[in-house]
């Protein structure tokens, strides 16, 4: 048997795998007849959390006595080290741009002040009027409210976008790679967490802030 190829993958699986027929294999291992292991991919549209459990009552049912006592493992329980590097990963990134959205809406929140103070003859002419707090607090806080909202959805907009456009053409290439393009796929659960610390920060704090600074107001020119 000569070598008549060879690939790359990376330093670790390199110096471990071989590609070799299966008889030649068998024949050098004194393992006539077996194998040790099947590589299963799933076809599309199969429930991964389901995945493992439908895989072996298929393998028994087809391979009888053979499959007694097999081990099914998914890709991600079988490298279940990378696995929990991965999603440490990422709820980490997630911790980090939730400190930047914060920083964000702490802006939202100082402009929406300034707004305050610049209409502060206005607010003293509709309380002037008989126009209760209440309602003056409503309309700011809507403002800084729609504010959020609408950069929320615009961000996660153009994000989703992107996020797809990667996964349908590949626009970062990896170099010396399993695969040519960096991987990503949309969540609709990171999506909606994003949105809401967006919605949740930024709207509550920018109401909180609003209600605040009107009373205050309100309270000053009573007193005088």
């Amino acid at each position: 048997m000569h070598a008549c190829g060879t690939f790359s993958i990376n330093a670790d699986l390199d110096t471990r795998y071989l590609i070799v027929p299966l008889r030649a294999a068998q024949d050098l291992l004194g393992r006539e007849g077996e194998v040790s292991r099947f590589e299963v991919k799933a076809a599309p549209g199969w429930n991964q959390d389901a995945l493992a459990e439908r895989v072996e009552e298929r393998l028994q049912a087809k391979l009888g006595e053979a499959a007694q006592g097999a081990k099914t493992l998914t890709r991600d329980e079988k490298h279940k080290f990378i696995t929990q590097t991965n999603r440490a990963e990422k709820w980490a990134t997630f911790a980090i741009l939730s400190f930047i959205l914060v920083v964000a809406a702490f802006n939202i929140m100082a402009s929406l002040t300034m707004l305050l103070l610049d209409k502060k003859r206005d607010l003293e002419v509709l309380d002037a009027m008989g126009m209760p707090a209440r309602m003056m607090e409503e309309a700011f806080g809507l403002q800084g409210l729609a504010i959020n909202v609408v950069g929320g959805l615009t961000g996660v907009g153009i994000g989703a976008l992107l996020v797809l456009g990667q996964a349908q053409f590949g626009w970062l290439k990896l170099q010396a790679s399993v695969v040519p393009s960096y991987p990503v796929r949309l969540d609709l659960i990171d999506v909606l967490g994003t949105l809401g610390v967006v919605v949740l920060v930024g709207g509550l704090g920018s109401s909180a802030m609003v209600r605040h600074l009107i009373r205050r107001q309100t309270t000053r020119q009573a007193n005088t």
